[in-house]
């Protein structure tokens, strides 16, 4: 019975010190709090990835008719003043194409395939550079992501916006019971960019004048999340 007279008294005491820290034998009060702050910034930059994908009858066929489709868009991306540090081949890929027939599985020939991340600096241009893309029949050309270079001083906005809601909500809190925040003892946070109005590109067709590809980059939404631990007194 005194084994679990003990264990009742000791669960109570840890139940009465949480959100407490213990310093030698004082008592030290704490107060959590979160806040987040958001900055809104324009980008600079937009990146894709390019894909080709050609069928022969042997792998060398089929590579060959990949090469020269995706030296064709390489060419034309150079062609656009796109550096070579914003052209990363990202896969390659070859395999066996099969086919059913007559309720068997057969081969039918060799699949090549080839993919490109590119990364375009100059946004007036990308909509022109698409258009020289689509030039070269049979690419897949995945969704365009908006970003920018350097988010370093956002994320010190943004930051040092959620901080100062931090400390804010802290000093509440501690004022409803007569208390004072004083000095953190732990500081976390953490930083994401979104875009979330990212429209891709759409078509604008006009009667005088070819169809064109139209870009909207949108905005850039930084968010940095503070997380503070407080002592009161």
């Amino acid at each position: 019975m005194k084994k679990y007279l003990i264990i009742v008294v000791t669960l109570i005491t840890i139940l009465t010190l949480t959100g407490c820290r213990s310093t030698g034998n004082s008592i030290t009060r704490t107060i959590e709090v979160s806040a987040s702050a958001s900055v809104t910034v324009e980008p600079d930059i937009a990146s894709f990835s390019i894909r080709v994908s050609e069928k022969g009858e042997t792998t060398s066929e089929a590579q060959h008719k990949a090469n020269r489709k995706m030296h064709a868009l390489l060419s034309t991306l150079k062609a656009a003043n796109i550096e070579e540090r914003d052209l990363k081949t990202t896969m390659v890929s070859l395999w066996p194409n099969y086919e059913y027939i007559d309720n068997r599985q057969v081969i039918t020939g060799q699949v090549a395939s080839q993919s490109v991340h590119v990364t375009v600096r100059n946004l007036s241009a990308l909509g022109s550079i698409i258009d020289s893309l689509g030039e070269v029949s049979g690419i897949t050309l995945n969704a365009i992501s908006f970003d920018k270079e350097d988010k370093s001083e956002a994320e010190r906005e943004a930051r040092e916006k959620a901080l100062t809601k931090a400390l804010s909500k802290a000093g509440q809190y501690a004022g409803q019971v007569d208390m004072r925040a004083t000095l953190p003892i732990t500081i976390s946070e953490y930083s994401v960019a979104s875009n979330p109005y990212n429209p891709g590109m759409k078509a604008m067709a006009y009667e005088s004048y070819d169809m064109a590809t139209e870009i909207s980059p949108g905005t850039l939404t930084i968010t940095a999340s503070v997380s503070l631990v407080m002592e009161m007194e």
